[in-house]
C-alpha cells in the first residue's frame, strides 16, 4: 500500500523535471508554440529587409544625377577628348561657385586650376577657402592668387547672389575684381554672364532667380566689365533656347547645374574665346 501511494509523486516529479529541461533549452513553449522555428523565421525576415535596403540604395545610386556622380566616373567620360586642347588652358585659374566646380568634376580643363566652393559668392570669395573634392584651401579663395603667375582668370558669380539688390552685387563684384587685379596685374580677367536656368526653375522664382532677373544682372556685369577694362564672356548665349531658358535636357534635376553634354558646350565656348588673345 505504501508503494502505490508514493509512485504517483515520483512520476509527477519526473514529468516536471523533463518539462523544465525542455523549456530551458527552448524546445518547448508551455503556451503550446513550437519555438524551434522562431529564430529561423526572424533571421529570414531580417535578411529580406537587408536585401531590400541594399537594392534600394543601389537603385538610388544608379539614378543619381550625373552632376553628383563620383568624380572618377565623370572624368573617365572625357578622357582623351580634350587632352591636346587642354594644353592651351595651362596657366588659367577658374573662380566660382558649384556651377564652375562642374567643369572640374567633369574632368574638363584638367590643366587649369580651380578655386571653387558650393555656395561661394563675390563676397565670400574674399574670406572663405575653396573646397575641391576632399581638398580644402588654407587661405581665402582670393589669396590663392598670391605669388602665382596665372595668365588668365575666368570668373563666374551671380546665381547665389540673384536675390541681392543688383547695385550691392555689383559693388562687391568690383571689390573682387580689383583684388584679382592687385594680385595678378598682368593677367587677362574674364567675367562670365550668369548661366540660364530651366523654365520650370525660373517659374519657381527661387530667391527671385528668374531668367528675366538673370538677364538684368548680366547687363550690369557686362557694363561693369567694360568700365573696369576686363573681358566679358557671354557664356549664357550658347546654353539657352529660343525662350532664353536652359533646355531641360541640358540641366540636372535642380534645373540649374549642367549635364556633361552642356558642360562641354560651355567649355568649348570658354576655350574658343579665351585662347584668342
Amino acid at each position: 500500500m505504501e508503494r502505490l501511494t508514493k509512485k504517483p509523486y515520483w512520476l509527477i516529479i519526473a514529468i516536471l523535471a523533463v518539462t523544465i529541461i525542455l523549456a530551458v533549452t527552448g524546445c518547448y513553449d508551455p503556451r503550446g508554440r513550437d519555438t524551434s522555428d522562431t529564430t529561423t523565421a526572424d533571421t529570414t525576415i531580417t535578411a529580406d529587409e537587408t536585401t531590400a535596403t541594399q537594392t534600394s540604395s543601389s537603385s538610388s545610386s544608379e539614378t543619381e544625377d550625373v552632376t553628383t556622380a563620383p568624380e572618377s566616373t565623370i572624368a573617365d567620360t572625357t578622357n582623351g577628348e580634350h587632352s591636346e586642347l587642354d594644353e592651351e588652358l595651362e596657366g588659367v585659374a577658374f573662380i566660382g561657385d558649384s556651377i564652375t566646380a562642374a567643369l572640374y568634376n567633369f574632368g574638363i580643363f584638367k590643366r587649369a586650376d580651380y578655386f571653387t566652393k558650393v555656395g561661394l559668392t563675390v563676397k565670400t570669395a574674399m574670406t572663405d577657402p575653396y573646397i575641391k573634392g576632399t581638398s580644402v584651401g588654407k587661405v581665402p579663395v582670393i589669396d590663392e592668387l598670391n605669388g602665382k603667375s596665372y595668365k588668365k582668370v575666368v570668373i563666374l558669380f551671380g546665381l547665389n547672389e540673384i536675390g541681392w539688390v543688383p547695385s550691392a552685387f555689383i559693388k562687391e563684384y568690383r571689390v573682387l575684381v580689383n583684388a584679382v587685379k592687385e594680385r595678378l596685374p598682368d593677367a587677362d580677367i574674364y567675367l562670365q554672364s550668369i548661366l540660364p536656368v530651366t523654365k520650370e526653375r525660373s517659374d519657381e522664382a527661387v530667391m527671385g532667380g528668374t531668367n528675366e532677373r538673370i538677364v538684368e544682372f548680366n547687363t550690369r556685369i557686362r557694363a561693369m566689365a567694360d568700365e573696369m577694362g576686363v573681358n566679358y564672356l557671354d557664356s549664357a548665349s550658347v546654353l539657352m533656347d529660343e525662350n532664353g531658358c536652359l533646355p531641360k535636357e541640358g540641366a540636372a534635376s535642380d534645373g540649374v547645374h549642367l549635364t556633361l553634354r552642356y558642360a562641354k558646350i560651355w567649355s568649348d565656348y570658354i576655350r574658343e574665346n579665351i585662347t584668342k588673345k
